[in-house]
């Protein structure tokens, strides 16, 4: 039998509460403070001998309840409520001195202003752009060279967790709905670990495109090292991040930007905003596969403008540095 979210939060709690109070810990910085809710606000009423801290990585600010079906609906509202229950208490545990919220400022006022009016400890923290520096030699030879595509199509990357809920099925499709001369100018790579709820239709739908279509579709369903994942958005043309029901940050954007590679994201929730402030590429209603098309022709035809100083400022703004001395502050 699967544990509970209270059992797995008191688990993780347990030998965290222990290593601190056996070596007089001040304070505990939490990485993912999401998993550890159930425990903070159990031990809220307690006095503990430290304060607590965290990184809040997916908040249910954006999240637009909606459903196909009544019973859909109703799935997501209860969902939806489970998570604001769970952050209000946690929240009521006085020993909590600041809720972390990656990129998101506008969230952080929100749950301020309806969870935490009086002391308002969410704050907002830049999602760290790591350095290309340490990743490794990059392999010798090109990715178009390795997967075989030619030289004069613009190549696409969807890259990372491959799941429904990163818009992988739909760019795929979209693909599929362009007229075949948009098709022979393009070339994609598919390259992560599918997740399991996927992983037999994302393989028909790349055998579909491969075997009855002109786009030059290459997949490679593992998680690439450091040097790999670094040279393939180094050499791609535009980063694919259709993202659904996605209303958090994304470290693909930080990639993206680093190496100067324009995205195509979805126009709502945190993604859209970054993009459309920095320049970071083209945004599309991401659950609408002729949407996602329109934007993928948008590139082929050359008519997208991404602000490189737009990208270089998103780096500069969101440097390792920048993350821990918040974090630490």
């Amino acid at each position: 039998k699967s544990p509970t979210l209270l059992q797995q939060s008191l688990r993780q709690w347990h030998p965290l509460y222990d290593f601190a109070q056996r070596h007089g810990i001040d304070h505990c910085v939490l990485l993912r403070f999401n998993e550890l809710q159930f425990a903070l606000g159990l031990y809220g009423l307690s006095d503990l001998s430290f304060t607590v801290s965290g990184i809040f990585p997916h908040p249910f600010v954006r999240e637009e309840v909606s459903g196909d079906s009544p019973v859909d609906w109703l799935e997501a509202y209860l969902g939806h409520q489970r998570r604001r229950f769970s952050l209000r208490w946690a929240i009521r545990n006085p020993f909590i001195t600041n809720v972390f919220l990656l990129n998101d400022s506008k969230s952080a006022r929100a749950l301020n202003e309806t969870l935490d009016p009086e002391r308002k400890r969410f704050s907002t923290i830049p999602d760290p752009v790591f350095p290309k520096a340490g990743l490794g030699e990059l392999p010798s030879e090109g990715v178009r060279s390795r997967y075989a595509f030619d030289e004069n199509r613009q190549l696409f990357l969807l890259s990372g967790v491959l799941s429904r809920r990163k818009g992988v099925l739909s760019a795929l499709r979209a693909t599929m709905s362009l007229n075949r001369d948009a098709q022979q100018q393009m070339a994609l790579l598919v390259a992560g670990r599918p997740s399991s709820e996927i992983r037999s239709e994302l393989e028909k739908v790349v055998d579909d495109v491969k075997t009855n279509h002109a786009v030059q579709v290459r997949a490679n369903f593992r998680f690439l090292s450091d040097p790999e994942f670094e040279q393939a958005f180094k050499e791609s043309d535009v980063v694919l991040t259709p993202y659904l029901r996605s209303k958090g940050s994304s470290g693909i954007l930080g990639h993206a930007a680093r190496n100067r590679t324009p995205v195509l994201g979805p126009k709502d929730g945190l993604i859209g905003e970054l993009i459309e402030e920095y320049g970071l590429g083209e945004t599309v209603e991401a659950a609408d596969v002729s949407d996602v098309a329109a934007g993928i022709r948008t590139y082929l035809q050359g008519r997208s403008a991404p602000s490189m100083e737009g990208m270089k400022r998103y780096v500069q703004e969101r440097t390792i540095s920048a993350f821990t001395s918040t974090l630490l502050s």
